[in-house]
């Protein structure tokens, strides 16, 4: 009879409650313990099931050790693997690690049984990190010995295995994980570094702005329609030069550069704006008041919300309105554009815009009803998000 702890751990096994590879070692145990095997044997073998089920493999090979020493009437056994081209004992019962280690240093990599003294070293695994080998110390033929632990041989392979597949993708995910944080501070320098030069390039077209402004104004004089029109061409030709700074100076080898969505939209309004306003179209923005950045390719949006604003200017009829909000969520920046005059969106008439936000992985939503929406979800990064936030004072301006 399997005592009543080992009955409640097969059971639990059984049920599918542990893992898979736990299932599996349990069924082995479970099977090795229906044999007529002794009271001392089935105490091994529990006492296994049980290191198993929490995960303890150490403690569960050694207690495959001592239990394939009781089954074959060994003084001693040993586990061990072959990783990094050197042997590593993973357990081991009354021979110590070091010795072990030696003693499969002096044979190397047998892919057969080997008799070496005293000692028979079954094969388990065989291939890369996945090499390991069962050590017996047993003076009776390696044929006889094995047969007398196969069932043993076959949990500790399972085990190994799982021990070995677990040891690889830690190391998967450790190496992962480097690449990763290599990469995100190879980015923030090169962010970094791309933010002072943008700085220190935009530095001067602020001041400009800023003294075109108090022209226009008309805190220097007055001024005469020439004059103006002269003013007007300098702070367009100021804009561009932002614009073109922003684009090239932050653009990665991908493409993408950081980009101001509520800017990008309101420069597009105002493009959009006189004409509308020929034909008795208004327009208005309900945004953020405030730089909203993201990563993407900024000529590509200029040229998505250029073409979403005309198209709702071409279905809006004189006195209508269209509105355009800005919003956020945890994982969207969203533009929506809506209009107080019924009309029907055609495909092909998205297809560009389709495509721009495709490529920004974003997502297009047409809504039909009393009122049109057009809604365009680009993906917000907080990581970026935070870095501008840190660095805050490095990017006004």
């Amino acid at each position: 009879m399997v005592p009543d702890a080992g009955e409640a751990l097969l059971l639990t096994a059984s049920r599918g409650t542990l893992p898979a590879y736990r299932l599996a070692v349990s069924v082995s145990l479970s099977q090795m313990q229906e044999t007529n095997t002794r009271a001392g044997e089935r105490d091994f073998l529990l006492e296994c099931l049980r290191a198993a089920s929490r995960d303890d493999w150490s403690s569960a090979l050694g207690c495959l050790c001592r239990a394939a020493c009781t089954l074959a009437s060994s003084p001693s056994a040993a586990v061990f693997v072959w990783p990094n081209g050197s042997p590593k004992c993973l357990a081991s019962f009354q021979i110590d690690p070091p010795s072990v280690e030696e003693l499969a240093r002096r044979l190397g990599r047998a892919s057969t049984v080997q008799q070496v003294g005293r000692y028979q070293i079954f094969p388990l695994l065989r291939g890369g990190p996945a090499d390991a080998r069962f050590l017996l110390e047993s003076g009776a033929p390696p044929e006889e010995a094995e047969q007398s632990i196969t069932p043993i041989l076959n949990v500790v392979t399972s085990i190994v295995h799982r021990k070995v597949r677990d040891g690889e993708r830690q190391r998967a995910r450790r190496d992962h994980l480097s690449i990763v944080q290599l990469s995100q501070r190879e980015m923030e320098h090169r962010v970094a570094r791309a933010i002072r030069a943008r700085h220190d390039l935009k530095a001067p077209l602020v001041s400009m702005r800023g003294y075109l402004d108090m022209l226009l104004r008309g805190m220097a004089g007055p001024l005469s329609s020439q004059m103006q029109r002269y003013l007007h061409r300098i702070a367009q030709s100021v804009e561009k030069q932002r614009a073109l700074i922003d684009s090239e100076v932050l653009a990665g080898p991908d493409g993408l550069s950081l980009v101001d969505i509520d800017h990008l939209v309101r420069m597009a309004m105002e493009r959009a704006a006189v004409p509308a306003a020929a034909r008795g179209i208004g327009l208005t923005i309900d945004g953020w008041g405030q730089p909203i950045w993201t990563r993407a390719n900024r000529s590509s949006l200029e040229l998505l919300f250029h073409q979403l604003f005309r198209i709702a200017a071409r279905q809006a009829r004189s006195g209508s309105l269209i509105a355009v909000r800005l919003r956020r969520s945890a994982d969207w920046l969203s533009v929506e554009v809506h209009s107080d005059l019924p009309w029907q969106p055609q495909v092909e008439e998205f297809r560009i815009c389709q495509e721009i936000i495709r490529r920004h992985r974003g997502q297009l939503f047409v809504y039909e009803g009393r009122e049109v929406v057009v809604e365009i979800r680009l993906p917000r990064e907080p990581d970026i998000e935070r870095w501008l936030q840190r660095n805050q004072g490095t990017i006004e301006g």
